[in-house]
């Protein structure tokens, strides 16, 4: 399938592109001034470390290029802007950390899941427990999002009326403030299971998610499953439900869902040294009074999630994979043809390498190695296997296909089977199970948003993210 056929979505691409143009169309953006300078001048002042202790220098410069830039009165309106927005309260709570985050919603939280009691105030003001798994809002990290998201416009199908106009008329996109009261700043939601041992390394389901305000309680409904009050995660996602049904207890693994802005930007993202900032705040909040050691990560993402993905696999930035990936999940993450180029490398790489341990070890050793070697697992929704997610994704399943076709390998397999008997015939197979997508839907296009917290016949009523745990030891 030629695979450069396809297109990426175009608006996407833009976000990438250009940072806070929301932001940017005040008086002060319509002057001759780029957009992006604007813009970029906004989320100076909305960042809270540019206010702290220490800081002048910085500050100093950044308004006298404001000043050369237009003028005066332009920098008094700017500055008071901007010092609404910055999440200043993030600063004062460190003197006394709590959990929870300090601009979340104080009512309202609801949840249509069963066995799921939603809290009196918000979802995000302190800890919830949900079955036996502890979900912990926090906030105050400096690294991930570090800007704000609420002028941004929020996403609308072109034709698609928007389910809180009761005219029915074809609305202007939202802005994100319009969906969700809560800043996308500094913050993430930890699930920890209650019998964690914390003297044992602890693996870590690290998700990125998709378009949308994330982990933030809804201010206004979109679809089934994310409406007013409800929060992503349990909703529709169904994190907690699927992270305890997978016996994280038993494998010891907790989940870190990093907020990101609206679409899908979580700066620039160094998995392990995130995940470092996540264990360190854990302990300033004292929700654990050391950290536990850090085992392998789970890499997980949907959607727009893709995109960080595709810098990570190549380093772009300060973009980085986890060291030691355990598993890499992929629902509806292909966005675009650079996107899939990077995931269909990372899987052909891995597998390469996955070749060459082989070849050094003998037929009990190679079938220990792959039980903890990197896995894959892709999912997509959407039928038609010509276009969209499906298309990507059963590219992707070719791809792996012909790996497995190419004469070497093919010659070096039943070698091996020979040599190794059961033991080798069995590392073909565990080799084989290690990159998986999973070619027959999660549902149809319209399902994208459920494609992870659905439950699925094919798995035997077991949700996509509970079923790619599975793969694990």
């Amino acid at each position: 399938m030629a695979v450069e056929h396809y297109t990426e979505h175009a608006e996407q691409r833009r976000a990438r592109r250009v940072t806070q143009r929301a932001a940017a169309r005040d008086d002060i953006g319509a002057s001759s001034v780029p957009r992006d300078t604007a813009a970029h001048h906004r989320s100076l002042l909305s960042t809270a470390a540019l206010f702290e202790r220490g800081n002048q220098p910085m500050r100093v410069a950044v308004m006298s290029s404001i000043q050369r830039t237009y003028g005066n009165r332009a920098v008094q309106r700017l500055l008071r802007a901007g010092r609404a927005a910055a999440p200043t309260a993030l600063v004062q709570r460190d003197k006394d950390p709590k959990v929870g985050w300090s601009d979340a919603a104080t009512k309202d939280a609801k949840t249509n899941q069963t066995g799921v009691t939603a809290p009196s105030g918000g979802w995000n003001e302190g800890e919830t427990l949900v079955g036996n798994i502890r979900r912990i809002p926090i906030e105050g990290l400096k690294v991930g999002s570090t800007l704000g998201d609420e002028g941004e416009e929020a996403a609308i199908e072109p034709g698609k009326k928007d389910p809180a106009d009761a005219s029915g008329k074809t609305i202007i996109r939202p802005q994100v403030r319009e969906l969700t009261k809560e800043s996308s700043i500094g913050k993430a939601i930890v699930l920890i299971p209650k019998s964690l041992d914390l003297t044992k390394n602890v693996q870590v389901l690290l998700h990125l998610h998709g378009w949308g305000v994330g982990y933030r309680q809804r201010t206004r409904t979109k679809e089934k499953g994310m409406e007013t009050g409800t929060v992503r995660d349990l909703e529709i996602d169904r994190m907690e439900q699927q992270l305890e049904a997978s016996k994280a207890d038993k494998r010891n693994m907790i989940a870190v869902l990093p907020q990101g802005r609206y679409k899908s930007v979580f700066g620039g993202f160094d998995s392990d040294d995130y995940l470092s900032k996540v264990f360190e705040r854990l302990v300033a909040l004292k929700v654990w009074e050391k950290a536990p050691p850090r085992g392998s990560t789970v890499l997980s993402g949907h959607s727009g999630a893709g995109e960080t993905f595709r810098e990570m696999i190549k380093g772009e930035g300060k973009n980085k994979m986890p060291a030691n990936v355990a598993e890499f999940i992929s629902f509806d993450a292909i966005n675009g043809k650079y996107e899939y180029f990077a995931q269909r490398d990372w899987i052909v790489d891995n597998l390469n390498n996955d070749l060459a341990q082989l070849k050094t070890k003998s037929g009990k050793d190679q079938l220990a190695y792959l039980k903890t070697s990197p896995k894959y697992r892709g999912y997509h929704t959407g039928t038609d296997a010509s276009k969209g997610y499906a298309g990507w994704y059963v590219s992707l399943d070719q791809v792996i296909t012909e790996w497995w076709k190419d004469a070497d390998h093919v010659k070096w397999f039943d070698e091996n089977i020979k040599k190794n008997g059961k033991e080798g015939a069995a590392a073909q197979a565990q080799l084989k199970d290690n990159y998986k997508v999973t070619v027959e839907a999660m549902g149809p296009s319209e399902e994208h948003e459920a494609i992870i917290g659905k439950a699925q016949d094919k798995f035997g009523g077991k949700a996509a993210l509970e079923d790619a745990l599975s793969a694990l030891p």
